[in-house]
């Protein structure tokens, strides 16, 4: 009976902390971001801003390198966002304008006659009013994007300022918040401080750097096939590929079979695949140099946590929810949250 009641103890305790932690995701930290992003930073620059504070005031040396960071940083987001702006008001308005109706009745498609031929255009038709009607939806997304500059504006500004200021206080900063915590927690934010930069950190540099390489390859493949919407389709297919069981073969496979054998276009098709291969050999080399064991979580938890954070969160749960799971799985394997049983060593 006691160790029922301490295991309902326990559950009821952890539960609160992950609704807690649940609530603050949700609607503390949405409007706490620019400074939670400019602490970030500060956090970042923070050993070579002591080294140059060493001979210099600690201003002088947060204006030299937070600063140029900012604006480098600022006006590359704002170059590649317009250019992708552009291009997805593009394709948005082609979907919107173009008779598919048409275009599905004049398919040439050799391996497939009959009634199998019918069936498929059938399908492809009743499919009309779903993209018409998701286009329409992205359309009014990139019309709210620019209603929202204003709101960017104050939200980058913010960002800035905020990590300026928190970088040049940042010595002062910490042992700040510390002293707020009980003696008891006070251990536990030293680990939990490991655990964000060791993994946390660690992860999201990894997959950035996994990005950044794919959508290079992507980028150079599509304009070389002179494929519309480069920069946009190239960031579609990286992003599908930091989802577990998907990867990008399996959209450059389909897209490059239908280029090939609906649209009667060979080379593009043959292309796609080819560019399917290669970056699928290009990420298997260099995948376990980068990323190595850096999350700690499996594929099919992953999905799951991606899963759950998309139906609580929204978009935002699907990069919150697989670094929360991370967090227990952490706090389990150190004996201090016994969630499940691991197998023995």
């Amino acid at each position: 009976m006691k160790n029922k009641l301490q295991f309902l103890v326990t559950v009821a305790y952890w539960g609160t902390i992950f609704v807690i932690v649940l609530l603050l995701f949700r609607f503390v930290v949405p409007p706490a971001l620019p400074f939670l992003f400019g602490f970030a930073v500060a956090a970042i620059f923070h050993p070579p801003v002591s080294k140059i504070s060493k001979a210099k005031s600690r201003w002088f040396a947060t204006l030299i390198t937070v600063i140029p960071f900012w604006g480098i940083l600022l006006f590359l987001l704002w170059k590649i966002g317009a250019l992708i702006y552009g291009e997805a008001a593009e394709l948005l308005k082609w979907i919107q304008t173009t008779d598919f109706q048409t275009v599905f009745s004049t398919l040439d498609l050799p391996f497939i006659e009959g009634e199998a031929s019918e069936w498929l255009l059938e399908k492809m038709d009743a499919l009309l009013p779903t993209i018409l009607d998701l286009s329409q939806k992205a359309l009014m997304k990139l019309l709210n994007l620019l209603l929202a500059l204003p709101n960017a504006v104050i939200f980058c500004f913010a960002m800035v300022v905020s990590s300026v200021l928190l970088s040049v206080s940042y010595p002062n900063i910490e042992p700040f918040f510390l002293r707020q915590l009980p003696a008891r927690f006070q251990a536990e934010y030293y680990d939990i401080k490991d655990f964000l930069f060791r993994k946390i950190f660690r992860f999201l540099k990894a997959h950035g750097i996994m990005f950044l390489i794919n959508y290079a390859e992507l980028l150079i493949g599509l304009f070389l096939l002179k494929s519309p919407y480069p920069l946009i389709l190239a960031a579609v297919i990286s992003l599908a590929d930091l989802l577990p069981y998907v990867g990008m073969a399996s959209i450059l496979v389909p897209w490059g079979l239908i280029q090939w054998l609906l649209l009667s276009n060979s080379t593009r098709g043959i292309g796609l695949i080819v560019l399917a291969i290669i970056v699928s050999v290009v990420h298997q080399l260099v995948e376990p140099r980068i990323v190595g064991k850096t999350i700690g979580l499996s594929a099919l938890a992953t999905l799951v946590s991606i899963y759950f954070g998309m139906k609580l969160m929204g978009i935002s749960g699907v990069f919150i929810f697989p670094l929360l799971f991370l967090f227990f799985k952490e706090w389990n394997d150190s004996g201090r949250l016994l969630l499940w049983k691991n197998e023995p060593e």
